[in-house]
């Protein structure tokens, strides 16, 4: 029986890594995280290839169509993300769970994906006949990221102002910080120096 030696280590990630996969060819190997991110690394050499912000939070699951360089990959955003780790490219986004999505599975054809999600739902995606074009699918996202940026911008203009407090006003008092306790400290050690030139004063006025 042959036996296993080390043979890399691979880092870059800067949270703990949570899921992996090697495509079949056994050229790369993709990484998912808690930091957001998926890596591709070529096992020849174990350089990263790529590192892509994939999810709005943490990426559970990755997998490869098997005898391709395509990949999918799920995250805690409720996304299931299709991307080609040749081109460092996001193909498709399909969206449909409500809530975390944790794992995946895919047929040995590619004919089918199967993902399970904290929302109790196992969901199965079967692949069709109807194509789809890259470029359209970019503009896609660049809309819903300007449209998001656009409700934004709308919620911050109408949000309602904090009012200044009216001078001599009174509030509670703010979270104590090293600031501010050194400040006060700063204002006791002054008021005590008054004190003091205010006695000597005094005395030496009698």
């Amino acid at each position: 029986m042959d036996s296993f030696k080390f043979f890399l280590s691979l880092y870059g990630h800067k949270l703990p890594v949570l899921c992996m996969d090697i495509s079949s060819d056994g050229a790369l190997l993709v990484t998912g995280s808690t930091d957001n991110n998926l890596k591709i690394w070529g096992l020849d050499f174990g350089d990263c290839h790529k590192s892509i912000f994939a999810h709005a939070d943490s990426v559970m699951a990755v997998q490869f169509v098997s005898n391709t360089h395509y990949v999918f990959s799920v995250g805690k955003d409720r996304l299931i993300k299709y991307w080609d780790a040749d081109k460092f490219e996001l193909l498709l986004t399909l969206e449909g769970h409500h809530a975390e999505v944790w794992c995946l599975s895919i047929n040995n054809h590619g004919d089918f994906i199967v993902s399970g999600s904290h929302d109790r739902s196992i969901r199965c995606w079967d692949r069709t006949e109807e194509p789809f074009f890259i470029e359209e699918e970019k503009e896609k996202r660049l809309e819903q990221m300007f449209e998001s940026d656009l409700d934004n911008a709308f919620e911050n203009m109408y949000a309602p102002k904090e009012e200044l407090p009216e001078e001599g006003a009174v509030a509670l008092a703010g979270k104590k910080t090293q600031e501010t306790l050194s400040t006060t400290n700063s204002i006791i050690d002054a008021l005590d120096i008054a004190e003091d030139e205010l006695k000597r004063i005094t005395k030496h006025a009698v």
